[in-house]
């Protein structure tokens, strides 16, 4: 008589969101070197691979907010911009050095992403 529990490599945790609320910056990211960023209709996000940091510009005037979806091979996360239109926001990480490291924004069904490297 068995009384174990089988258990599915398919049932693997997919990793916990991590939702920042990010923390409002008098400047534009975009505007100086280093960054690779994404625009859509709606935000722009801009990512500095040296220090981690995740930025979020709210580019619609439409009342709501703007998001920075990411994720890399074992973490997933939002970078989320309150403020309002024509501002930024910035969200400190810490990734792990060279991985594959994707941002989108599910802007209106279009799917806006880019890909690149920590």
């Amino acid at each position: 008589m068995s009384t174990g529990v089988a258990v599915s490599a398919a049932s693997a945790a997919r990793p916990d969101l991590e939702v920042d609320g990010g923390r409002l910056i008098d400047w534009d990211p975009s505007k100086y070197g280093g960054k690779k960023c994404l625009t859509t209709p709606a935000s722009k996000i801009c990512y500095h691979a040296g220090t981690d940091q995740v930025y979020v510009g709210d580019r619609k005037k439409d009342g709501y907010g703007s998001v920075g979806w990411w994720k890399t091979p074992n973490r997933r996360g939002q970078c989320i911009n309150n403020h309002g239109a024509g501002k930024w926001v910035v969200c400190p990480k810490d990734f792990p050095e060279n991985q594959n490291i994707t941002f989108f924004s599910p802007w209106d069904g279009d799917g806006y992403k880019m890909t690149t490297r920590t």
